[in-house]
């Protein structure tokens, strides 16, 4: 009767801790949004690759923007103005297809 009442006592004491690990282990879902779709993510990264780029074309000055290499493996290298231009039009083409919107005709 002993041994009974020994084991009463520890599965109940346990009872109040399992309870607790349960409700520790729900909280983080109940409190989250789920994972963010691809579609938010790749917009994440856009937008933060916006950002780098316009960071550099307001970084170079006016004067700068026809600047192109033009030694070595440089010899038909873009000048800043169009390649700041092509990758412009790059993350446009990538946003509108994330929008679903028709893509802009270029010529690059």
């Amino acid at each position: 009767m002993r041994v009974a009442k020994q084991q009463i006592h520890r599965i109940t004491m346990n009872i109040p801790v399992a309870f607790g690990l349960l409700i520790l282990g729900v909280l983080p879902i109940a409190g989250s949004e789920g994972a963010p779709s691809a579609r938010k993510i790749l917009d994440r990264q856009l937008s933060a690759a916006e950002r780098d780029v316009m960071d550099v074309v307001e970084t170079m000055p006016a004067s700068k923007f026809n600047f192109a290499p033009s030694e070595g493996a440089f010899k038909n290298a873009r000048t800043f103005a169009v390649q700041a231009r092509h990758i412009a039009f790059c993350l446009n083409e990538v946003a509108v297809a994330l929008l679903g919107e028709p893509m802009l005709p270029h010529t690059d």
